[in-house]
Order: structure tokens, then C-alpha cells, then sequence
């Protein structure tokens, strides 16, 4: 059904569906150079470990000097795959960069006998390494980290099954998006059902080292809303490295394109979640979800079902129009909700400015307004009716409504002015009912039947 809808909407939305411009392509590097460092992090119990850290820098390189401009940044933490080194996903990292985030990747467990669990609590380190390191006055990223918005975890095979194992442990993680993610040792898909934040399965259609079947799908089953499951058609395990490894798979989509849609994902999604950048919510939850026909994204589930009364209405020009719909909780936790109206050319607003909490399983009612000019008489537009939670303001469920604009004298919104809607008006007005107010002056006299004639008498 969505997939009818976005055509529709590509349709009569035009512009304000349009790819985002190069500017604002997450696909595309961003606007810093990324620079590359080796640092060093103490776990608890003293031992160490090293991890490489990517970061917003004043020229490309290693070593390069950090650009504390846009700071404060949001950081996100990496683990690699089995036997795999983090320079084999370098081009991934140095994106997210020059995206603006810190980017840490554990360089430990490379070896024959990981310790998934232990390595998931490496993942975590990092992080604290950067508040530290935040917070260290002689360090050149002393209050650069807004360790307010929580961070991001992603990770490629094993590290994306750890990443799982890391998130269901720490309440500072708040956007999910492994790659390719293996089951684990304890189970990454049984930890599916402990998490409550956005996560996004990012997943190759030819992986044969993890099969979807066999990994990504379970823990997308497995998992609460909100969730995705990305699939890029002819990825493969391998493609979402910077190169082939002896024994690893190929799959029909480019290694270029495969990494390039990843990168896009990873951005759009962090974005939205630990930046709460609005601008991205179509892309992950919305319209635009899923538009490139290389990504299958027939899974998702927002947890967010956003009903209108009728897929058409018809509102009066020159006057405010109200357009109920319903907002369902259909995730597992109590939450309120926000709704939005986007995508309306003429004035438009939607009320309550904030539902009260909603059980899983119960709805909650809403309205729309609309106000077009006198003079938009004729013209039609596809609205988005949206409604986000208040628990993490990225995910959104939407709906479509194609809004069609009447006479101002068409007062029953058939169409067509005839004395069906003088009689229609004259009743509302005999009874002083304040849709009745037609010339806007907060009450209803003489003036607004005087002034319904005159747009009658003009009809159309």
C-alpha cells in the first residue's frame, strides 16, 4: 500500500518530495575533512586496548588536526568483523567524519577466539573514552562530545551482532543500525526483544556468510518497534568491506554502490536519531523509505499507525478546514505522540500540540487545520499527516491525504455552488454556528450572510 502511496505522492507533491540536494546528501562525503588517530582505552579492570578514531578534521589525513567548529558532535562506536582489522571499513568511518561524528572502532578481538560479550563491552569503552576524553581539559577534544543526545552503535558481521549485545546493556545508546549482523555468543537475536530504541538491520540480498534468513530476519522478528530491515538487492557480506578477502562472498550490486548505499543509510539514520535533523525522517520512516529501487525496505515497522477519516478531503478556500485522523500505538511501550502536518502549500497545523500517553494497542484522536487563501480555489495537493513520539522525536508514522480546495461558497464541498449550499450556510448561520463566521471577524451577523451572497453570487 505505501509503495501506491509514494507514487501518488511523487506525483502531487513534486518539489517537496524531491531527492535533497547534494548539500544534504548523506550519500555524499560532508562538509569536514575526516582525520584518523590511534587511541588507547583502559577498561576497568586496567587493561587496555587500542581503537582508531575518526573525527571532524581541518584537512584529510592521519594525524590531521581536529576541527572543533561543529562541535558539540555525536559519536557513534564500530566493531569490525571476524578476523578483520577496522581499516577494512576506513572509507565507512571517514564518512561518518566528515558527516560530523566521531566514529571510534575497537581494534581488539581480531583474532581466531573472540569473546562476543567481552567485545561488546570494548564497544561500550569506547564511548567512555570519548566522555573522558570530553571532559579532559588537556584533551584537543576537551567539551567537543554532547553527551546529551546519546550515541550511535553500528558494526559489520560479528560487530554487528555485538553491537546488539552492547545495546541492550547501555541506556546511553540510543540508535541501533548493525550491518550484515551475525548471531552471537550469547544470542544478539534473543537481545532483540530487551531493546526500545530505533534500530535499523542493514542487510545484503546475497550474503552468504550471514544469511538474512538466518540472521538479520530472526532478529528483525525478534525486535520491537522501532525497526527496519534495509536490504540491499545484490549486496553481499563482503561488499560492505573497502575490499575482497580470500573466502568471503561477491554479490551482483558493485562494491562502490553497495558501500555508497550503506554510508547513505548510516548517515540518514543517525542524523534523525542522535541529531533529531527532521529533515531526514522521510528517508528512514517515511515516503522516501525504501524510493531507491536497490533497497528493499518492505520491512519496517514504526510502531506508529497514523489513520486519516478518508485518503481525499476537500476543504473550503478563505476559510480554516478541520481533518480528524487517529494516531495507534503499535509498539510495545506507552508513549504520547506529536503530530505534524508537512507537505501542505497553504497555512496548516495539527492539534494537540502533544497526545496524552497512549497505551500499546490504543489510539489517540488528532486533527489537522487547514487554511488556504480565498484565491486557491481549484487547486489540489498530497499532505502528509505524521505523528512522532515523544520517546526518541525521529521516528514517525505518516499518512497520505490528497487535499482538493473548493469555492468558498461551496459550502456542503460537493463541487459544485448551488442552493444546496446557500441552505447549507443559511442553517449554520440561523444558529449562529461559528463556521458561520465568513468574513473572519469573530462573530456571526449580517456581515458574514452579506458576504457568503457575494461569493455565491460569483459561484465558481
Amino acid at each position: 500500500m505505501h509503495a501506491i502511496i509514494r507514487t501518488i505522492l511523487g506525483v502531487t507533491l513534486g518539489a517537496a518530495l524531491a531527492p535533497a540536494s547534494a548539500s544534504n546528501d548523506a550519500g555524499a562525503p560532508g562538509p569536514y575533512p575526516a582525520g584518523r588517530t590511534r587511541v588507547t582505552v583502559t577498561r576497568p579492570d586496567t587493561t587496555t586496548f587500542t581503537a582508531l578514531l575518526y573525527y571532524p578534521a581541518t584537512a584529510p589525513g592521519n594525524g590531521t588536526p581536529f576541527d572543533p567548529s561543529g562541535a558539540p558532535y555525536r559519536a557513534i562506536s564500530f566493531g569490525h568483523g571476524f578476523l578483520q582489522q577496522p581499516t577494512m571499513y576506513d572509507s565507512t568511518l571517514r564518512h561518518l567524519a566528515t558527516h560530523g561524528y566521531f566514529a571510534i572502532a575497537t581494534e581488539s578481538y581480531t583474532g581466531f577466539s573472540p569473546n562476543h560479550s567481552k567485545y561488546a563491552d570494548d564497544m561500550l569503552y569506547c564511548l567512555t573514552w570519548l566522555e573522558n576524553a570530553s571532559d579532559d581539559q588537556n584533551s584537543p577534544y576537551y567539551n567537543t562530545l554532547d553527551t546529551e543526545a546519546g550515541y550511535g552503535l553500528t558494526g559489520h558481521s560479528m560487530g554487528g551482532g555485538a553491537s546488539i549485545l552492547a545495546a541492550a546493556r547501555d541506556a546511553r545508546v540510543r540508535a541501533l543500525a548493525p550491518i550484515a549482523a551475525a548471531e552471537t555468543s550469547p544470542s544478539a537475536i534473543a537481545q532483540m526483544d530487551d531493546l526500545t530504541i530505533p534500530v535499523s538491520l542493514i542487510s545484503g540480498s546475497q550474503d552468504t556468510i550471514t544469511p538474512p534468513s538466518q540472521h538479520q530476519i530472526p532478529m528483525y522478528n525478534a525486535g520491537n518497534a522501532p525497526k527496519q530491515l534495509p536490504m540491499l538487492l545484490g549486496g553481499s557480506h563482503c561488499g560492505f568491506m573497502d575490499s575482497y578477502v580470500i573466502f568471503c562472498d561477491s554479490g551482483s550490486l558493485p562494491r562502490a554502490q553497495q558501500l555508497e548505499l550503506t554510508r547513505r543509510l548510516l548517515v540518514e539514520f543517525f542524523d534523525l536519531h542522535l541529531r533529531e535533523d527532521q529533515s531526514r525522517w522521510r528517508a528512514v520512516w517515511g515516503p522516501d523509505a525504501g524510493i531507491d529501487a536497490r533497497v528493499d525496505l518492505s520491512r519496517l515497522k514504526s510502531g506508529i499507525v497514523v489513520t486519516p477519516d478518508s485518503p481525499e478531503a476537500a476543504i473550503r478556500a478563505g476559510a480554516t478546514t478541520a481533518l480528524p485522523f487517529t494516531i495507534a500505538n503499535d509498539g510495545h511501550l506507552s508513549a504520547a505522540f506529536i503530530p505534524v502536518v508537512e507537505s501542505s502549500p497553504w497555512p496548516a497545523g495539527a492539534e494537540p500540540a502533544q497526545t496524552d500517553e497512549t497505551a500499546p494497542g490504543q489510539s489517540a484522536a488528532a486533527i489537522a487545520r487547514f487554511s488556504p487563501p480565498s484565491d486557491a480555489a481549484g487547486q489540489t495537493a498530497g499532505v502528509l499527516l505524521t505523528s512522532r513520539w515523544t520517546r526518541d522525536h525521529g521516528t514517525r508514522g505518516w499518512s497520505a491525504v490528497t487535499v482538493a480546495v473548493r469555492c468558498p461558497s461551496d459550502w456542503n464541498l460537493d463541487g459544485v455552488v448551488n442552493t444546496l449550499d446557500f441552505l447549507a450556510f443559511l442553517n449554520q448561520w440561523a444558529d449562529a454556528h461559528p463556521d458561520a463566521d465568513f468574513n473572519g471577524d469573530g462573530s456571526v451577523n449580517t456581515l458574514d450572510m452579506l458576504s457568503f451572497l457575494n461569493a455565491y453570487n460569483e459561484g465558481c
